[in-house]
């Protein structure tokens, strides 16, 4: 998205449950070639896939986990992102997107970013969705894209949602503890509502 003014923040952490548009409003912002010194997208399912591509022995590992049904450990994950950002200039603003789901990824993410540049301006984007909101647009993705992590079970789906709101107080709460700026951002809204309230937050009119 281009604008003629100029985004205050450098980093952006977007958090939010499944289905709240934090990949469409990410998408929308996406700056590649930064022609209008705007942001990278950083998405941590694509992060995993060109790593996977990338990396047999990653490749592997990965679906070990997956065939035991589950994650691939906080460090690892970690240590793949931060080896993508490496090739990433730093002057770069970058948006984070699918990370941090868990505290630890949380802390080490913070860690690095604040060495990456210690004079950075970080916002974090706190996407907030109803139940009855995430659950319409994770079954309207899945009839869409049948992406692995949606579903069109209801139950399966609120029983995420729920899953979700007990893993996020712990990152918030580090967060705010860290002195990170924290905005909640409305995602009950349309989508391109939803994508020019984030920019304008970015550019500090919001």
């Amino acid at each position: 998205m281009n604008s003629t003014q100029a985004y205050q923040y450098d980093y952006g952490i977007v958090i939010g449950p499944n289905g709240a548009c934090k990949g469409s409003a990410c998408r929308a912002l996406h700056d590649e070639h930064g022609n209008n010194e705007g942001f990278v997208h950083v998405e941590m399912s694509h992060v995993l896939k060109l790593r996977r591509k990338h990396d047999p022995e990653f490749d592997r590992l990965a679906d070990v986990y997956m065939s035991q049904q589950e994650m691939v450990p906080c460090q690892k994950l970690c240590e793949v992102l931060f080896d993508y950002l490496r090739h990433i200039p730093k002057h770069r603003r970058l948006l984070f997107d699918g990370i941090p789901r868990k505290y630890l990824q949380c802390k080490l993410l913070c860690d690095f970013l604040k060495k990456r540049n210690p004079h950075a301006k970080i916002l974090v984007l706190h996407f907030q969705a109803s139940e009855e909101t995430v659950i319409r647009n994770c079954q309207d993705r899945y009839r869409r894209e049948h992406r692995d992590d949606d579903s069109s079970t209801f139950k399966i789906l609120k029983r995420l949602h729920t899953s979700y709101k007990e893993e996020i107080e712990p990152i918030l709460d580090y967060l705010q503890d860290e002195g990170f700026e924290i905005v909640e951002v409305d995602a009950n809204l349309k989508r391109d509502t939803v994508v020019k309230n984030v920019n304008n937050i970015l550019l500090g009119i919001g």
